[in-house]
């Protein structure tokens, strides 16, 4: 089998980026590409931001990976950048900004990943903790007869955002995190584990809800992650859908969400892969749905698991984004010849 060429620039070490590296390296593993992945702070200035990963494939066929929370970019730093780009995928996608043919594909659903690659080996900061592997996240569908419910989640400090209308959204955020874990514990009991991560604003705003610091680091997230068998899904900055949803997919979890505001590659569908809620009542009325109902917690742990496994698992994320580029790039070539012989 002939292998794909492929260089990754990571102009910078945004945990975001983590997720595309690792589904690169993961294939250079499988014999299907050849990958070198070049650190590139000094190339910052070219990128519209930091979580942006661009892909040269054979020398030629230039693609971008964009794993921003939403469009919270310059747009014109954007346009000059994309002047550049063959195909660009994106993780926030939102098809009523896009027309058909612009070159712009959902990327799919994003978390925190990594795998033994010399690019983590550089990063200490990053591979000194054992975790955050992708075998460590993964998990099959089992059923349970007395299921449980996790949400562990962070606050964001509204004296931290750059404008009025961020700090309103981080205000919203909190405000609906809060909410649901105040009232999961009083409905649930000991069949709900939740709280906030303990940062200096969390301690202020919401002293209440502050876990001890032992139970959210993230070698304590992935055992909580397996000792669960729901997990709540929140919106995150920007609108973006959050790490959790992945995680708890990775883990073949069933999920309460908030609805999710952007599209993503393949059959992800509401009611079959997650419930949705819009406030904290129905939040646990759609933990309650899946508690009673052992059979359909089932159902959607193995559709999460069939999804990951096809759309979300890092080297099949990358691998499909490939397959469609190298399909978008053999286009554009038959066009340009049908023109060339009009």
């Amino acid at each position: 089998m002939t292998r794909l060429s492929c260089v990754l620039t990571v102009p910078a070490r945004a945990t975001h980026n983590n997720q595309i590296v690792t589904g690169y390296a993961l294939l250079q593993r499988a014999g299907i590409v050849d990958l070198a992945v070049r650190s590139a702070p000094n190339q910052m200035a070219r990128f519209p931001a930091a979580a942006v990963v661009e892909a040269t494939i054979d020398g030629k066929l230039v693609v971008a990976y964009d794993l921003l929370d939403g469009y919270n970019v310059d747009p014109a730093a954007l346009e000059r950048y994309r002047a550049g780009i063959d195909v660009y995928f994106k993780r926030s996608y939102d098809p009523r900004r896009h027309r058909p043919g612009d070159g712009v594909y959902p990327l799919g659903l994003n978390y925190p990943v990594t795998t033994r690659h010399s690019y983590f080996w550089r990063a200490r900061d990053l591979w000194r903790r054992p975790v955050d592997r992708v075998e460590q996240f993964e998990d099959i569908p089992r059923r349970t007869t007395d299921p449980r419910v996790v949400f562990t989640v962070g606050a964001w400090d509204p004296d931290e955002a750059r404008d009025q209308a961020t700090a309103a959204d981080r205000e919203q955020i909190n405000s609906m995190r809060a909410a649901c874990i105040r009232l999961l514990r009083r409905e649930l009991g000991e069949r709900f584990f939740g709280g906030m991560i303990a940062t200096p604003y969390a301690r202020r705003a919401f002293p209440d809800l502050v876990l001890d610091q032992s139970r959210t680091t993230r070698r304590a997230f992935l055992r909580l992650l397996h000792q669960f068998d729901i997990g709540i899904a929140t919106t995150g900055l920007h609108g973006s859908t959050g790490w959790k949803l992945a995680e708890y997919m990775a883990a073949a979890r069933g999920i309460v969400t908030e609805p999710l505001r952007y599209q993503v590659p393949g059959d992800l569908e509401a009611g079959r892969n997650y419930l949705t809620f819009t406030d904290p009542e129905h939040c646990v009325a759609g933990v309650d749905t899946l508690l009673e109902d052992p059979d359909a917690l089932y159902r959607m742990r193995i559709a999460n698991y069939e999804y990951y496994h096809r759309f979300l698992r890092p080297d099949r994320l990358v691998l499909n984004s490939l397959l469609t580029a190298l399909e978008v790039a053999a286009g554009s070539v038959h066009k340009e010849g049908l023109r060339s012989a009009q």
